[in-house]
């Protein structure tokens, strides 16, 4: 293909492929609906699609707003200008949809539209019709697509239920309605020092946040809801002196999230344990709607409290405009590390095939009708944009279906 891209398909021959089987629905106690897929044979029982490149930002030499650092996240407006907020250089960078470049935004520095930038994550999430928001930990930021500031909001403990220490924030998506925005947040911190004075174990949180803005950026309404929960691994104890005094500190290392999940269309949040095939549809309230497996998942590992060596298998879920699930997998050994392959769900629920690219996705923004707008590294490194179009070859499209339940 096209850029060096490879389609790497789990699908019988374009010319005859083979109907996906329809999983088996039921609906359990409670109301929740279960979806059961059988695992995919490869080379057969899913449909075929391609990955097919349209536009590829990013050089490994020269001079040029392409030329890029340290790409850490992408976002996609209505218009199909393409915002990237580079951390090596400390800024975003704005391209239209040809690939053309615009502008800088979010620069390093102090003033209005500014920020400070560290060796943090940097997220941008556009909301349409004219707001971008750039998180990194500890602030977001509002935007408007010519980088004017319009809301600026430092995270305080305050913001986050009970009594955590050093939250953190990652704004995940935003929708704007009438009169207000709606912003969904991922937050983590960690279990208060008077909580652990007191006897409570040093724990690790992480919630998923829906918070409803007026125009002012003033909250209207909260929901949070919690995502995970996991004990801070001991670390090691150092000895150090100071004077006559001897000072024993003993190192707590946070352990890496288990849990993934994305934001849908109306507001829909999805999660799954990266240790299996078993993605759940969840309300704000704590409600499970609805859940989707593929093959037999083994179960979740980690019972009363207690966290235990697991294998990984999914690396990342996201949601289409149309619902479909994008369930990227881990690596697999003998593939190496630089295939990023993406499991394919329907808005129903029913497993739809498998795509491919041969380098490492760093960040995601998939879009409608099968748009996808990806952060890859390339060779020693090197970030690059890659925008790619998903096709069937037997003429299957991405559009959100009727389901049977």
């Amino acid at each position: 293909l096209a850029g060096g891209l490879v389609a790497v398909p789990h699908s019988a021959p374009a010319q005859s492929p083979d109907p996906p089987p329809s999983p088996s629905v039921d609906t359990l106690e409670g109301g929740r609906v279960l979806v059961r897929n059988t695992s995919p044979r490869r080379g057969g029982d899913a449909e075929a699609w391609e990955l097919l490149e349209t536009l590829r930002l990013g050089k490994s030499e020269g001079s040029g707003p392409d030329i890029f650092g340290d790409l850490h996240d992408i976002a996609v407006d209505a218009r199909g200008n393409i915002y990237v907020v580079d951390g090596g250089w400390r800024e975003v960078r704005v391209f239209d949809h040809q690939g053309r470049y615009l502008r800088r935004m979010a620069r390093e520095g102090g003033g209005p539209g500014e920020k400070r930038y560290s060796g943090r994550t940097n997220s941008v999430v556009w909301e349409a019709p004219n707001r971008l928001w750039v998180s990194d930990g500890l602030q977001r930021l509002a935007l408007d697509s010519l980088g004017n500031e319009l809301d600026r909001v430092v995270m305080r403990s305050a913001m986050v239920p009970g009594r955590p220490i050093d939250p953190r924030v990652r704004v995940v998506a935003a929708e704007a309605g009438p009169g207000h925005s709606t912003v969904y947040l991922e937050l983590t911190s960690y279990t208060s020092h008077a909580d652990v004075d007191r006897g409570a174990p040093m724990e690790q949180y992480a919630w998923a946040a829906r918070l409803q803005l007026s125009d002012e950026y003033e909250t209207v309404t909260g929901d949070t809801l919690v995502i995970e929960t996991m004990p801070i691994s001991e670390g090691e104890t150092r000895e150090s002196a100071r004077g006559n005094v001897s000072i024993q500190m003993t190192m707590q290392h946070p352990r890496d999230p288990r849990v993934i999940w994305g934001i849908g269309p109306g507001g829909v949040l999805w999660s799954a344990h990266k240790s299996a095939y078993r993605l759940h549809e969840i309300t704000f309230a704590g409600d499970t709607i609805r859940t989707v497996e593929l093959g037999s998942p083994p179960p979740v590992p980690g019972v009363a409290g207690k966290q235990v060596e697991y294998k990984p298998v999914l690396a990342a879920l996201d949601v289409s405009p149309e619902g479909w699930l994008w369930v990227r997998r881990e690596p697999e050994e003998h593939a190496g590390d630089d295939l990023s392959t993406w499991d394919l769900f329907d808005n129903c629920g029913r497993y739809r095939g498998a795509v491919a690219v041969p380098e490492q996705v760093r960040a995601v923004h998939i879009g409608a009708a099968g748009e996808v707008h990806a952060v890859v590294l390339g060779t020693f490194d090197i970030s690059y944009v890659r925008r790619l179009r998903l096709e069937s070859p037997a003429g299957a499209s991405v559009t959100r279906g009727i389901c049977p339940f």
